[in-house]
């Protein structure tokens, strides 16, 4: 059954992250917005972290048309904990091995039970939490530039989102399973939730390809832990 107020649109994407991991949500900024960020990022290299301390990302995350989009799924209590830019060019062109999104940015170090592998990203405090608080956010990857098959889309792996946090050794096997290659126009989105499985190649053909990656959360953390950034 549809929930109230929920459009078929949205209806789908839920179901098909719900099912598969992710979800393309085409043409969700429009190209005013698009052009505003472009120029925001035009002078970036490689990517940057903490974007949710620049206003116009922080409007982004704002916006209807995101809002509608990931309260769809994580419901409206929803709020974003972190971005970054990554900004791949003709100069910096990698490849992203098949990989999980396992950790989360907080405001400060304290010991909590199943929180482990502590580090420090631009000044930043991440841990590695319980994988059912990872399994429960949600990830906006708004692309401003085109991105199709020779330019180093996103991969992932349908279904993998559901097993939790995924041993090294067993990622062979994850790895002989189908993939999908999510290439996209300017403007679009694709939702990923962290623990599917994804990776990206290098670009056979370099051309700028940057993507705004926010995350998204709808449940407190434990023991005196605080998100690092919170925007409701």
């Amino acid at each position: 059954m549809q929930r109230p107020g929920l459009s078929v649109k949205h209806s789908e994407i839920c179901r098909h992250v719900s099912d598969e991991g992710f979800a393309i949500a085409n043409d969700l900024l429009d190209r005013g917005v698009v052009s505003r960020l472009c120029r925001l990022f035009e002078s970036s290299s490689h990517g940057e972290r903490n974007l949710l301390e620049l206003s116009d990302v922080c409007d982004l995350t704002r916006c209807n048309e995101v809002r509608e989009l990931v309260s769809a799924i994580l419901g409206r209590e929803c709020f974003a904990v972190r971005a970054i830019l990554f900004d791949k060019t003709p100069e910096t062109n990698w490849n992203v091995v098949w990989h999980q999104d396992r950790v989360i940015a907080v405001q400060q170090r304290k010991d909590s039970y199943g929180f482990r592998g502590w580090s420090m990203k631009a000044g930043v405090h991440h841990v590695q939490p319980p994988a059912d608080i990872v399994g429960g956010m949600l990830a906006l990857r708004l692309h401003l530039d085109d991105c199709g098959e020779s330019n180093g889309p996103l991969q992932v792996i349908p279904g993998s989102h559901k097993f939790g946090f995924i041993a090294d050794a067993s990622l062979r096997g994850w790895k002989e399973k189908q993939s999908v290659t999510c290439a996209v126009k300017s403007g679009d989105a694709i939702l990923i939730r962290p623990l599917l499985l994804h990776s990206s190649l290098k670009s056979v053909m370099p051309q700028r390809r940057r993507v705004i990656h926010i995350e998204f959360a709808s449940c407190e953390l434990p023991d005196g832990l605080q998100w690092h950034s919170r925007v409701a």
